[in-house]
């Protein structure tokens, strides 16, 4: 995503090839994470020779939160605040405690965005 938003200033579609190459990551695991990028509506593809991929919005409107929940899911630091049911979660003590500290993690990822990012590089 740093890459795409580094290398389309102009709108242009990026090649995972040239994304692969100037980070050191394989294809095929750039190819893997597109889909669930591209099916979130991070990022739109383009097929053919000008073809590749590029940002669906501004970086600034993007936050790491959906990067993360697109490729991963929802983050869960515990199962019980996942799709998992607990017997206990009805008299559990510490499940406030993880249900907070959960928001705050989610929050945090949800306040910085992808600019935010690449202006700490």
């Amino acid at each position: 995503m740093t890459d795409l938003a580094q290398n389309n200033q102009d709108g242009d579609f990026v090649s995972l090839n040239d994304v692969s190459e100037r980070n050191g990551l394989s294809r095929g695991f750039l190819e893997e994470i597109a889909v669930p990028l591209k099916e979130a509506g991070l990022i739109e593809a383009k097929r053919g020779a000008q073809g590749g991929y590029r940002l669906a919005r501004s970086a600034d409107e993007i936050s790491v939160g959906d990067i993360v929940i697109a490729i991963e899911g929802p983050l869960a630091l515990v199962d019980c605040l996942g799709a998992v049911s607990c017997p206990a979660a009805g008299q559990c003590p510490s499940k406030t405690v993880w249900a907070n500290v959960q928001r705050h993690i989610d929050d945090s990822l949800q306040a910085i965005s992808l600019a935010d990012v690449m202006n700490t590089n």
